[in-house]
């Protein structure tokens, strides 16, 4: 490890409560992996991969061989999943050792009292190269949990760090920041020698560039964009990797994967399995309007024309060009060519076949994600032996066969990069440079690309980012009162809120939490019936509005509330709106024209007699009912009904059952089976002419 990386680990174990906020590129694993080693405590570790907790699995299960006198490393590392009981989750959390769990695991197990051990160590890594957190969850975690907790936080411009060291009550002394200012991004650099191979941007992909770019811009500022977040992340990022391969592969390759992502049928296909309404005329030209008018920007017939003649008179794509001048100069070493944004396999070199410069460029590209176990490979080392050596037979067959008997020298060429990729080449020549080993580094740089863009704005964003980090830490008290989580009242009357566990993805739960702690007794389990519970009185049903009209659309919505009536009385449905728009159905009823949204929500006020109906916009007026319920004095539920939810859901759903005669179902008939055999005679008889051929001809058509 170096020096800065066991300095990262000792101070993880010298505060309570710290957050270390990384450079891009910092080797997460091998920190992560020595603070699991050197821990003696239960210790937690959250947002971890599958393919890291099998490395971990692995490693342990080799020192256990080995017999190591430390600890009995087998027993050490524990997985929980959702598989795993309650019980044997209490038992985990009160053994010393590494736990891997997900977050929304991990705080349902806080709040459901599994984890009673005071003396647990929480990680919590923030990383593209970690689970991806889901942010309400996360922040519920900060608050509610009481030991020790270290935030490894990577910067990546995604998160923010001050939300977090506020969200985690982090006092000044418990704030890292690594590179300190002084020895950030431009002069971590200084050492680090490398050739730049640079071609001016050719004038066809500048403008397909800028039109690309100018795409992006129009979807960001599309007509109901409040609407569209998810598709508009998605189409974002299909366009972001679309500049990926205008630079690094064929122009052959873009013009395939541009046609194909600015297919109307391809885009809706997203929009389906996102939204739900199905692909139809009226779909295209009134719902999803808004949604499909940048396919019809003059900007996509412009870069298919230019992709188009450009493909006609290229014979190779100027990052090529310019590896195969690096080849040709350096043909005694073995070449390896890094790749980030883009999969290896997905470069395309449009050379002849049997050009041996082009067989040594397919031959040698690999992700960056592979970068050391490459160039051990490449090298010949062995850990083994220690050395550097010829394989021998038996492992020459595991040897790729790309890469010679007698691996050296190499040439390492970065494709395109990032502030994080230079780094890992960067200690990574270090530590073969303390070896004995040295091999030479060439970037390839298209001036005035995307690419080059976002290196630059990355690397000021990095520089700022830290400047900010540093006035943070500077401000920051150095003690935090923090107010603990108290699942259980002062008052043992205080009033009692249930919440459906299911419900913790949303902001309203924490909300609560943080609003009323001390106040009120919280109870967190999976309701049959609702999503929050006051004092086992008050029924409320939370939709957000896109829930509610897909739920109205599909009649769900009706079933839902006519349980509800039917086993407990008086309801309520919350419809959440967003905070960027207004509390209103008139653009939804606009773009769903296909169903009659306004005489379906009159609908719903006329069958549902004892269902309440409000509207929010922010967490603060959804909490206001919460309160107004809570001061109400608890009433007696008007019916107490046996029969389960689910089943009560079941029979709501055939044609003709409806909360106000679903028990003539069960005065006349003694299960399921009677009722699906029942004759039409039978049916009208008990039910009613109308209603009993419903049934009837729902069971018998």
């Amino acid at each position: 490890m170096h020096g800065h990386e066991r300095r990262i680990v000792k101070e993880v174990f010298s505060s309570k409560r710290t957050i270390h906020m990384l450079y891009k590129g910092v080797r997460l694993e091998i920190i992560l992996k020595s603070i699991i080693d050197k821990s003696e405590e239960t210790l937690v570790v959250l947002g971890a991969t599958k393919l890291f907790i099998a490395k971990v699995k692995e490693a342990a299960k080799k020192k256990s061989l080995l017999g190591s006198a430390t600890c009995d490393v087998a027993n050490k590392i524990q997985e929980i999943d959702i598989k795993t009981p309650s019980a044997r989750r209490q038992r985990i959390y009160n053994e010393i050792g590494c736990v891997f769990v997900n977050d929304q695991i991990f705080l349902s197990d806080i709040l459901k009292n599994n984890v009673l051990n005071t003396n647990i160590r929480t990680v919590s890594v923030i990383s593209n190269a970690f689970l991806p957190r889901v942010k309400t969850i996360h922040n519920f975690i900060l608050f509610t949990f009481r030991g020790a907790l270290n935030i490894l936080f990577e910067w990546t411009g995604k998160d923010s760090f001050p939300d977090v060291v506020t969200r985690g009550y982090i006092p000044s002394s418990g704030i890292f920041l690594y590179p300190s200012f002084r020895n950030s991004v431009i002069k971590s650099f200084g050492d680090l020698e490398v050739s730049e191979l640079t071609v001016q941007i050719d004038q066809s992909r500048r403008v397909i560039q800028c039109e690309i770019l100018d795409l992006q811009q129009k979807v960001k500022s599309m007509v109901g964009k409040e609407l569209f977040n998810e598709y508009i992340t998605k189409v974002l990022k299909l366009l972001e990797n679309a500049l990926v391969i205008l630079h690094n592969t064929s122009i052959a390759e873009f013009f395939k994967y541009f046609t194909d992502i600015t297919d109307i049928n391809y885009i809706m296909s997203i929009i389906v399995s996102m939204y739900g309404i199905a692909d139809s005329q009226h779909s295209r030209t009134i719902v999803y309007k808004s949604a499909l008018e940048w396919l019809h920007l003059p900007g996509i017939e412009i870069i298919h024309r230019l992709a188009g003649d450009l493909q006609e008179k290229e014979k190779e794509f100027p990052k090529e060009a310019l590896i195969r001048r690096v080849l040709e100069k350096n043909r005694n070493s073995i070449p390896i060519i890094f790749t980030e944004s883009i999969e290896a396999e997905d470069v395309k070199p449009t050379g002849a076949e049997k050009d041996s410069i082009v067989d040594s460029f397919f031959d040698n590209i690999y992700t960056i994600r592979k970068l050391s176990s490459t160039v051990h490979t490449a090298l010949g080392y062995t850990k083994k032996e220690g050395s550097f050596k010829e394989l021998e037979k038996e492992l020459e067959a595991e040897r790729p066969k790309k890469f010679s008997k007698k691996a050296l020298p190499i040439h390492i060429i970065l494709m395109n990069y990032s502030i994080g990729s230079l780094r890992r080449i960067n200690m990574c020549r270090n530590r073969w440079h303390r070896r004995g080993v040295d091999f030479p580094l060439t970037i390839i740089n298209i001036r005035d690309s995307s690419e080059e863009i976002n290196y630059l704005q990355e690397t000021v964003a990095e520089k700022d980012a830290f400047l900010y980090g540093i006035g943070l830490k500077q401000n920051r008290p150095e003690i935090i009162e923090k107010q603990l989580y108290a699942k259980e009242a002062e008052d043992p009357k205080a009033p009692l809120l249930q919440i459906d566990i299911r419900e913790l993805k949303s902001s309203l739960p924490l909300h609560l939490v943080q609003r009323f702690n001390n106040l009120f007794r919280f109870e967190f389990k999976q309701l049959t019936v609702g999503d929050y519970v006051l004092n086992q009185s008050y029924y409320i049903e939370r939709k957000r509005i896109d829930d509610f009209v897909s739920s109205l659309k599909n009649g769900r919505l009706f079933k839902q509330l006519q349980v509800l009536d039917y086993t407990k009385g008086a309801s309520y449905l919350l419809i959440e709106f967003s905070q960027k728009e207004k509390i209103s159905f008139l653009s939804y009823a606009n773009r769903l024209q296909e169903i009659d949204l306004t005489g379906r929500i009159v609908s719903l006020l006329q069958n549902m007699k004892n269902t309440y109906i409000f509207y929010s916009s922010i967490e603060r007026h959804s909490s206001e009912l919460i309160n107004a319920l809570a001061r109400k004095p608890p009433h007696k539920l008007i019916s107490q009904k046996k029969q389960s939810p689910a089943i009560l859901e079941a029979l709501m759903a055939v044609p003709g059952v409806d909360s106000r005669n679903i028990d003539l179902i069960f005065s006349n008939f003694t299960s399921l089976y009677d009722l699906i055999t029942a004759s039409e005679e039978r049916l009208t008889t008990s039910m009613g002419g109308e209603h009993g051929k419903k049934i009837y001809e729902f069971f018998n058509t």
